[in-house]
């Protein structure tokens, strides 16, 4: 596929005058794409599933007595064990990204996937690296704002963040947080998804598989700045390679998402929290200084590669995105609500 398909802005000038064929045509394209992420989205949290219910019926075998209800803080915490097996994770990662080769190797080839456009530089690399974390700290201050929000209406993420600091404890989940999911989505997301959407402009490919990234995490805790340093990634690996993407999304994951899990289980909390907002306090100042050094360049950029509003109006009312949309908000709120309500069923039980 040359790069008039996969890289060039085919928006035009003829806004006013797009007919009904290419409304089709675009929709099409959309459903395709979507089509194939649905596909691996279903893979990915069906392996899940089907592994934790198998687990979950053995634990029940092996010690009847576990289904007993004063036994249920015991039986839940053996559950989460359960899906906080890594090697599941994996395999889930590697069937999917295998189906996803064999839907798209028609339609997008593996070469323009590890494509690298562009060679990065030292002078490249930096405000992408210090803006990206900069993004971190952005992400935590909307956490806070959602956090106020869902309070107002009796809710909150604490429960659904506390299960996901399970993984420190399981050092499969550590591998597969670390390297297994930086790999499978920057493939997924920055590979597949982007490179199919760049056919219809840059701007376009970088913010819908971006979106599409934060919602696929599937909770309230991760979702906004897993859009945000979406943004960053996408950048990257558009103008300069996927390996790019994955070096920066390995370093976040790997190096300082794990790194200061496993140090607050030495340290504490909150030593580990203070040592956390100081290191992306000073890396946001550093984002920011880059960010307005460059203002004028990602203004000119977004005016170069952006494409028709109505494409965006399109693709929002496309069957697959519609599902994909209905999947993936549809587990947060169930993340949500079930993680609240665990949490206040095992605290009673507890009494």
């Amino acid at each position: 596929m040359d790069d008039k398909t996969i890289g060039s802005n085919h928006s035009g000038g003829n806004d006013q005058k797009i007919p009904a064929m290419v409304e089709r045509s675009f929709r099409s394209h959309i459903n395709y794409t979507g089509g194939g992420l649905i596909i691996y989205l279903v893979l990915f949290l069906g392996i899940q599933i089907a592994a934790e219910i198998i687990g979950a019926v053995i634990l029940v075998l092996k010690d009847p007595g576990l289904a007993n209800w004063d036994r249920f803080d015991e039986y839940y915490n053996s559950i989460i064990d359960l899906s906080m097996n890594g090697w599941v994770y994996i395999g889930s990662l590697i069937i999917g990204l295998l189906v996803l080769f064999i839907y798209f190797r028609k339609k997008l080839p593996a070469k323009d996937i590890f494509r690298s456009p562009n060679r990065m530089t030292m002078k490249s690399f930096l405000p992408i690296f210090f803006i990206f974390f900069a993004g971190q700290l952005v992400g935590s201050v909307i956490n806070i704002v959602l956090e106020l929000i869902l309070n107002i209406f009796g809710l909150s993420n604490d429960a659904t963040a506390e299960l996901m600091n399970e993984i420190f404890n399981h050092p499969s989940m550590i591998i597969y947080a670390a390297i297994g999911a930086p790999i499978a989505e920057e493939i997924v997301f920055r590979g597949f998804l982007m490179r199919r959407f760049q056919a219809w402009g840059k701007v376009f490919a970088i913010v819908m598989s971006s979106l599409l990234f934060g919602l696929f995490h599937m909770n309230f805790v991760q979702l906004p700045y897993a859009f945000i340093v979406g943004l960053v990634l996408a950048y990257a690996a558009m103008e300069y390679g996927i390996k790019w993407s994955i070096l920066l999304h390995f370093l976040n994951n790997g190096v300082l998402a794990c790194g200061l899990g496993l140090l607050s289980k030495r340290i504490g909390e909150t030593k580990a929290a203070c040592i956390e907002y100081v290191i992306l306090g000073v890396f946001f100042a550093a984002g920011l200084y880059f960010f307005i050094a460059k203002h004028r360049t990602i203004a000119d950029y977004i005016r170069r590669n952006r494409t028709e509003k109505r494409r965006y109006f399109w693709t929002f009312t496309t069957a697959t995105i519609l599902i994909l949309i209905a999947i993936t908000l549809g587990v947060a709120v169930l993340t949500l609500l079930s993680a609240d309500m665990t949490e206040d069923l095992t605290s009673i039980i507890g009494k």
